[in-house]
């Protein structure tokens, strides 16, 4: 994967939606590292005194938003944890209230919770435990209720999504990810790698998160060939050693 946003055949967005390394305390705190595919980026955490010391930003476009209820949305990652040294630490955010959001269930250090437009869902069904990677999975369906998956295997379900993505009373919110840009000084930064983020403008089906959990574990395959879509597809890669693919069916 390249380090900057590329297009793939077949598809298009709206905009190269490049990440790039941002932190009011510096950037010391993100680099890249190994990824489960290749390369990821690497996160040191809060810290305590390193708050704000790093995350990957990428600007507000019509790519990484998503709308009132009716609307779908998938986001799927790889991560791995190496500490937990603040509350509701945040693996990807597009802010509070009714935007997006995956992050550490408040001060736990095994569970993960995901908000999609009804409120945050997770619980301890599935442990997000040091060390190895795991497979994290937000899907929000305007009709069909929010859901998250960890490692293969349904978490926590949830409400109907009556919107995803709010303009926070004009506050204009980037997209991060290993921060929430919504917190203030805090931001409640990741510690520990992420790989491999992907977004889709429909819900994914149990069918193909498991494809994408088990063929990714056993395999390594790129996402496109295990979830094939049609050629008409709009899709976008987000570099920085992820990818963030937007698909329409």
């Amino acid at each position: 994967m390249g380090d900057s946003a590329q297009g793939l055949a077949g598809g298009s967005s709206t905009k190269a939606d490049n990440g790039t390394f941002a932190g009011a305390n510096g950037t010391n705190g993100v680099n890249f590292g190994a990824g489960l595919f290749a390369g990821g980026i690497a996160l040191d955490g809060a810290a305590g005194a390193k708050q704000n010391n790093g995350y990957v930003n990428i600007a507000r476009s019509a790519d990484t938003l998503f709308g009132a209820g009716g609307s779908k949305l998938t986001t799927s990652m790889w991560v791995t944890v190496a500490g937990n040294d603040q509350d509701w630490q945040t693996a990807l955010s597009h802010g509070e209230g009714a935007q997006y959001r995956f992050a550490r269930r408040g001060n736990t250090t095994t569970n993960m919770a995901y908000a999609g437009g009804a409120g945050d869902i997770g619980g301890s069904a599935v442990d997000v435990d040091l060390g190895g990677w795991h497979h994290i999975v937000g899907v929000s369906d305007g009709a069909g209720g929010t859901r998250l998956w960890v490692d293969g295997a349904l978490d926590a379900t949830g409400a109907a999504a009556s919107a995803i993505d709010d303009a926070r009373g004009g506050g204009l919110l980037n997209l991060h990810i290993g921060s929430n840009p919504d917190t203030g000084a805090q931001n409640r930064e990741w510690w520990g790698s992420i790989d491999d983020v992907a977004q889709w403008n429909r819900a994914l089906s149990e069918t193909e998160i498991k494809e994408i959990w088990g063929g990714g574990q056993a395999t390594a395959k790129e996402l496109r060939l295990l979830i094939p879509e049609p050629a008409t597809g709009l899709l976008s890669v987000l570099g920085l050693g992820m990818m963030l693919r937007r698909r329409r069916r």
